[in-house]
C-alpha cells in the first residue's frame, strides 16, 4: 500500500463519523450494507477537477450504504457548517463539515454520490507520497509538543471525546467538560488550569459567557473561543482573557498552533 502524509488520530475521525451517519441511516429503514474500501488509484485531469485536485496517483477511501440515500435538493449543502437533518439528540450539524475540513487540510478531496431511497457513497482521496522522511516527520511532532493543564469544553460529544486526544497527543494534560457549568465546578474545584478551550454555541450558557465568568474567578487564565461561525470574533470582542478564536473545522495543526501562542503569550486572533 503506497504512503499518504496523514494524521491517525483525525482520519479515524473521519472514517467514524462516516460509518456513523451510514449506520443511522441504514437503522432507519431496518437495516442494509455498509461497505469500506480502500485502493490506490490514478486520477486524470478530468476527474481531478471535480474535487479540486492535481491529477495523480491516490489513495482512495470509500464509506458506502444501501440506505435511503440523501436527497438531491440537499446534497451540496451537506459540508455546510450546522446544516443538518438530525434531531438535536444526534449531532450539531459539524460532522460532515468537520469531516471536509480534515481532508481538505490533508491536502485531499473528497466527493458524494447519493440516489434517493437507493443508496450513498462518500469517496475520500489523499495524495500518495513516494517516501516520507522519518527526520521531517519527527522534527514537525517534536515543534507542536507542548506542556500545561488544559480544560476543553464542548457539548458535542464526538468532539469531546477526539480534541482531547489530540491535545494529549502533543503532550499537554486535559480534562474535559460538556457544558459551561460543569466546566466552572471544575475550575473552581480545581486551580491548576493553564488554559481552557471553549465552544461559542453551547445550550445554556455560551463560550463568551463562560470567558466572561473566569475573568472574575480567575482573571489570569487564558482562554482559546472555538467557533463554526464567524462571527464569534464580534461576539468574544472586548473580553481580554480570549487570547485567540479558532474557527471550525480545525485540525491538529491549527488547533497545536493556536494553544502554542496563547500558553507563549501571544495574543492574536
Amino acid at each position: 500500500m503506497p504512503l499518504v502524509w496523514a494524521d491517525p488520530t483525525q482520519l479515524h475521525q473521519v472514517i467514524l463519523n462516516l460509518c456513523t451517519n451510514s449506520f443511522q441511516a441504514l437503522r432507519d429503514v431496518g437495516g442494509g450494507e455498509l461497505l469500506l474500501e480502500l485502493e490506490e488509484v490514478r486520477l486524470s485531469e478530468d476527474e481531478a477537477r471535480t474535487i479540486n485536485l492535481e491529477p495523480g496517483r491516490f489513495v482512495r477511501i470509500v464509506v458506502a450504504d444501501d440506505g435511503p440515500g440523501i436527497p438531491s435538493e440537499i446534497l451540496d449543502k451537506i459540508f455546510d457548517p450546522f446544516f443538518t437533518t438530525k434531531g438535536k439528540a444526534e449531532g450539531t450539524g459539524l460532522g460532515l463539515a468537520v469531516v471536509h475540513g480534515i481532508v481538505k487540510g490533508h491536502n485531499g478531496g473528497i466527493r458524494v454520490s447519493s440516489e434517493a431511497g437507493v443508496s450513498t457513497r462518500f469517496e475520500i482521496h489523499l495524495p500518495v507520497h513516494d517516501q516520507i522522511a522519518e527526520f521531517s516527520i519527527l522534527t514537525d511532532m517534536q515543534a507542536m509538543q507542548g506542556r500545561g493543564r488544559i480544560l476543553f469544553v464542548e457539548d458535542d460529544p464526538d468532539q469531546l471525546e477526539t480534541t482531547p486526544r489530540i491535545l494529549e497527543s502533543l503532550g499537554y494534560r486535559v480534562s474535559a467538560a460538556a457544558d459551561v457549568t460543569a466546566a466552572l465546578e471544575m475550575l473552581v474545584r480545581e486551580e491548576d488550569f493553564d488554559l481552557v478551550i471553549t465552544d461559542f454555541d453551547m445550550p445554556g450558557a455560551n463560550g463568551v459567557e463562560l470567558a466572561e465568568a473566569l475573568q472574575a474567578i480567575a482573571p489570569g487564565l487564558p482562554v482559546i473561543l472555538v467557533s463554526g461561525r464567524e462571527d464569534a470574533v464580534t461576539a468574544a470582542s472586548g473580553l481580554p482573557n480570549i487570547g485567540r478564536i479558532v474557527i471550525k473545522p480545525y485540525d491538529k495543526t491549527m488547533m497545536a498552533q493556536a494553544v502554542a501562542a496563547v500558553l507563549g503569550g501571544l495574543e492574536e486572533r
